[in-house]
């Protein structure tokens, strides 16, 4: 059984929200904030599309459809608060530096009044038609291009960015960080609200990055690596990917906007942006001594997953945008995330070209009170050229080239290359001496640190550890052969050695009272950095196994052993003893490409009931013994993951990824006693439909050539545990269906709340919604068939043959309960008199996602 989490999702949040939950200060909110709700004075109905800022302030926002805002007011003077909208007067309302307003607002109608009779204008709807914001925004849309850096064949620039963490709401004084007195001169301010916030960790590139316009690409030469801060020797393998894809780059003129792993419609969207969002034209500002409109936007339903927000567009001919700012609706069907502000700035080159200046992303993330945090990443460009031709750069095959000594930089190097303005020294490695001084803070790194990488290193040091001790999620679990299994394992970091890994387990099951084993050697003609699978991969590895192999199932998330995996439905004989030997050769290409080439060995028993037993003369097979060499290929486009110790977890994104691969069992060679030859295609896609979900499809025909027995035969890939498995199908049980060619198809449908967010009530509780159907086409021939063939090993009694009618199964279920559980109801829909199957059930899931 499987803890359904998309660590691509959620890595940073296991790691860094569980350290927030330890040390969180547990203060009461000391912000700086205008909340309020807007009514119409008469009817008392919430008004929606009201705007509302600060005078002389680029900080602003438009009332949702209950009428209700969210501002920060980080003035350290009175200001003035102006709320305007068609058919309304405009409202004035001071406020006071340092307080936090909730306010009820009282709209007056722009009506006439004679006497005591009140002449009222009708309050005008939202309209796409003759509505000059409309007409504004197709304006902006159609020259998104047209004068900007992008419609250039190549162009350069040199990038300056920092990001860093920090705890929100900081109070020295509660909560039980309040004896560690030293961390108040650590605090900070957030640019949000105002609040008090404690950084905790932060790091810094400054990178040349080029990039051409056809075929579009960007390679980045990393110049510049700083981390500091109190997770400075905490394992941080995962950590630049998570956050690079969570808080992706932000560019205004995509069609779709990636940010937290979700799919955004953009505010320029040329299918989209109309239908989905409302446009108004709030005002005329000068900047630069230029004129620029100020449009305002948000989503027609502000549950849908889109941003509310502004943007100055040049009031000419160009239409072209100097500034963007981007919020996220309260109200918008995301997790974790209580406030974000997005600010771009773009200058003008003496070109008259539009390039981009400054970006600073700011999101508080709050988790049910308990884990508060801030994160904030900024981004500076300079020295931009255009007009060159850049090939020889666009040669280079890595996407990201890391300079010699780029993460051992003098002070020299920051001083001259970050920016003058807007970049605070944190001091971060004066806090992190001060901290680790203190036992509880120190402890409270060393949790963290074991519960986002389930391992524990035998020295603090990272940089000095050259062994881990794990993992944690498969110490222990339970089946029908071993009983209580427990597992434990080692293996070597790039401390040891930058080329040779070493890696192991041991496990002992308390019923069969075996003792299991794996033994692992791994050169990496590359050299790494911290483990041997860092992308891309280039490694030669030996290895021996001695453990049990469960029949009919494929484990493609979960490792086998984990202990969610004990909760089986029903325990089945499937399960052998297999002693193999291996070796093979993975070598990645920056393109996309893999190949993996083997060569194994191995010898199986049968465990527990399960036998082998010939069909002719009733004689049993003490064990099958096969040597088998092998070719896989992998083309995976776009591809992005998470690297863990001993895996990868796929970050979610639009990926084409198709598998090939070819497998020859040798007869009379290395004791091998079988001719065949197994050949796969299989083809995955992800596909983003914002604001509709996501789409998962995946589809792979398989054949087998050659007479085998029946563990060697193809089975679709069952799910005997109450968990959801991607891959799998539900209710299957193991070796129900025994094929030498099939077919499996799969396709799965996450709406992201597209509907619940349209039904009243429901919609409160951001419920998503989930469909899947998944088939399974496939036949065996007679040459595989020990009722044909006297030569063969009699299948299982829970063996089916399958007609010329696919098995076909399908799953309804909600997601994003209490924003992390799913259930789904699944139900087969036919091979319904098959004896000791599940016809339906329910199936859960546990998946922290935004």
């Amino acid at each position: 059984m499987k803890l359904f989490v998309s660590k691509g999702k959620a890595l940073f949040l296991i790691s860094i929200l569980a350290m927030c939950c330890v040390i969180e200060s547990n203060s009461q909110s000391s912000s700086y904030a205008i909340t309020g709700v807007v009514t119409d004075s008469v009817t008392g109905k919430p008004i929606e599309s009201i705007a509302v800022s600060l005078e002389k302030s680029k900080i602003g926002t438009l009332t949702d459809e209950e009428g209700e805002f969210r501002l920060t007011n980080n003035r350290t003077t009175k200001a003035t608060l102006i709320l305007s909208g068609m058919g309304y007067k405009t409202k004035e309302i001071t406020v006071l530096p340092g307080k936090y307003y909730k306010l009820q607002i009282k709209m007056v109608s722009d009506g006439i009044q004679i006497g005591e009779v009140v002449i009222r204008q009708t309050k005008e709807k939202y309209s796409k038609k003759n509505n000059p914001a409309v007409d504004l925004i197709k304006k902006v849309i159609e020259h998104k291009y047209k004068n900007y850096v992008e419609s250039e064949d190549y162009w350069r620039c040199s990038e300056y960015e920092r990001i860093f963490f920090a705890l929100n709401d900081y109070n020295p004084n509660k909560g039980i960080l309040k004896n560690q007195k030293y961390l108040a001169k650590y605090a900070d301010t957030s640019r949000i609200d105002g609040r008090k916030i404690l950084p905790y960790t932060v790091r810094e590139y400054y990178r040349d990055v080029y990039h051409r316009k056809s075929p579009k690409e960007t390679k980045k030469i990393v110049l510049g690596y700083n981390q500091q801060g109190i997770d400075k020797k905490m394992d941080n393998s995962g950590f630049a990917s998570a956050t690079d894809e969570t808080f992706k780059d932000i560019n205004i003129r995509d069609n779709q906007i990636n940010l937290f792993l979700i799919g955004f419609v953009g505010p320029l969207s040329t299918s989209s942006s109309i239908d989905f969002y409302k446009w108004y034209i709030r005002d005329t500002v000068m900047i630069d001594n230029k004129k620029f409109i100020q449009l305002g936007f948000l989503p027609f339903n502000t549950r849908d997953v889109g941003f509310s927000g502004d943007l100055f567009v040049r009031d000419d001919s160009t239409y072209a945008i100097k500034k963007v700012l981007l919020r996220i609706p309260k109200k918008a069907n995301i997790n974790f995330v209580k406030t974000m502000l997005v600010e771009q700035e773009f200058d003008q080159l003496k070109s008259g070209l539009w390039t981009p200046s400054r970006f600073t992303t700011m999101v508080n993330f709050e988790y049910e009170k308990i884990g508060k945090l801030y994160v904030q990443k900024d981004q500076t460009f300079t020295n931009i050229s255009t007009g060159l031709n850049y090939k020889e750069i666009f040669a280079i095959p890595d996407q990201e080239i890391k300079m010699k000594g780029y993460d051992n930089q003098e002070n020299k190097f920051w001083q001259e290359n970050r920016p003058t303005t807007g970049v605070k020294d944190l001091r971060l490695d004066s806090m992190y001496i001060e901290a680790t001084r203190s036992k509880t803070v120190k402890f409270a790194i060393k949790v963290a640190d074991f519960l986002q990488s389930g391992y524990i290193h035998t020295i603090w040091d990272p940089k000095l550890n050259k062994l881990d001790i794990g993992s944690a999620q498969t110490f222990y679990s339970t089946n029908s052969l071993e009983g209580t299994r427990l597992r434990m394992g080692a293996l070597t970091t790039a401390n040891f050695n930058h080329n040779l890994f070493l890696y192991g387990y041991g496990a002992y099951g308390t019923s069969d009272k075996i003792w299991k084993y794996y033994g692992e050697v791994a050169w990496a003609f590359k050299r790494r950095e911290l483990i041997k699978d860092e992308f891309p991969r280039k490694n030669l590895t030996i290895s021996y196994k001695y453990d049990v192999n469960t029949l009919g199932q494929r484990y493609l998330q979960a490792s086998r052993d984990n202990f969610l995996q004990s909760f089986k439905i029903r325990d089945i004989d499937n399960m052998t003893y297999q002693r193999e030997i291996e070796i093979n050769y993975v070598h990645e290409s920056q393109k996309g490409f893999s190949a993996m080439v083997f060569a194994r060995k191995s010898d199986e028993s049968a465990g527990g009931n399960l036998t082998f037993i010939h069909s002719g003369d009733g004689t049993s097979l003490g064990s099958m013994k096969t040597t088998e060499v092998g070719v896989t290929l992998r083309y995976a486009h776009n591809e992005k993951f998470v690297q863990m110790k001993r895996k990868r977890e796929q970050i979610p994104s639009e990926s084409t990824i198709v598998t090939f691969e070819n497998t020859w069992g040798l007869n009379n060679i290395l004791s091998g006693n079988y001719s065949y030859h197994v050949m796969g295609l299989g083809l995955e896609k992800a596909k983003w439909i914002p604001p509709f979900g996501k789409l998962f499809l995946s589809v792979k025909a398989e054949k087998i050539w050659g007479e085998v027995p029946f563990p060697l035969l193809l089975t679709p890939n069952a799910n005997n545990s109450y968990t959801i498995q991607r891959g799998a199908f539900n209710l299957i049980t193991p070796l129900e269906f025994i094929n030498d060619r099939q077919l499996t198809f799969m396709l799965d449908y996450h709406m992201g709340g597209w509907l619940f967010n349209r039904v009243p009530f429901i919609k409160a509780f951001k419920l998503r919604e989930v469909f899947g159907f998944h088939g399974l086409l496939g036949d065996l021939s007679d040459r595989n068939n020990p009722n044909s063939d006297n030569n063969l090993l009699i299948f299982p009694d829970i063996r089916h043959s399958m007609g010329s009618t696919p098995y076909m199964e399908y799953n309804v279920g909600v997601e994003n309960i209490f924003k992390f559980f799913r259930v789904d109801y699944v139900r087969r829909l036919n091979y319904l008199n098959h004896p000791d199957i599940d016809k339906s059930g329910v199936r859960f899931g546990f998946r922290m996602q935004f």
